[in-house]
């Protein structure tokens, strides 16, 4: 700005001049395209470039444009490490997903093994054990086979009184190596063991 002061008592005038700092001496503008450039694209740039950097040739700008090809090298490169990080990181977010899910399953797994325990019995295993109280009532009792085979070893003949004396010796058939009673005992000893197990202490209990 310029101030002026006029002093009418004196024959003087004064007059300063006061500059803003940060004054553009001169500007120097340099302009790189990525291929080779013709005459009247280089005279577009300029316009361009001249109207958007202010350029002022009575101030002494410069202005440069300057056709170049880049190497595309390094961006390829750099996409590819891009990719190969973005890939590492996927990786590593499937894996952690991955261990989520096999730890839900192992939790659930051990839960329902926990839910399998005995507990109440089920349907199925009160049919079973209707079942087989069923068949031990209708099976033969131990002491009923025992007596099979006393009476199968005593013979068709009538058993002898106290004091009686024996009458003349009859020939004797040989006996079966094997009695039926026997041999169905063993059977069912063969086939269901814990059946007959039962039976036994059950005859024992009874005998007490």
């Amino acid at each position: 700005h310029k101030e002026s002061t006029a002093r009418y008592h004196v024959s003087k005038k004064t007059e300063r001049m006061v500059q803003n700092p940060g004054a553009t001496t001169r500007l120097s503008v340099s302009v790189m395209v990525n291929g080779t450039l013709d005459q009247a694209r280089k005279d577009a740039l300029t316009q361009l470039a001249t109207a958007a950097a202010g350029i002022d040739v009575t101030r002494g700008d410069q202005l440069s444009i300057v056709g170049i090809p880049f190497d595309a090298k390094a961006a390829a490169e750099q996409q590819k490490q891009l990719a190969e990080a973005n890939r590492q990181q996927l990786l590593v977010t499937g894996l952690r997903y991955g261990l989520a899910m096999l730890l839900l399953l192992f939790l659930f797994l051990i839960v329902r093994q926990a839910m399998r325990r005995p507990g109440l019995p089920s349907a199925a295993s009160q049919t079973a054990a209707e079942e087989e109280y069923a068949a031990i009532e209708t099976a033969p009792t131990v002491g009923r086979l025992l007596d099979e085979m006393e009476q199968s070893e005593a013979g068709p003949g009538e058993a002898l009184g106290p004091g009686e004396a024996l009458g003349p010796a009859e020939p004797l058939e040989p006996l079966p190596s094997v009695t039926p009673a026997e041999e169905r005992l063993r059977r069912l000893a063969a086939e269901n063991p814990d059946f007959v197990a039962r039976l036994l202490r059950s005859w024992l209990v009874e005998q007490r």
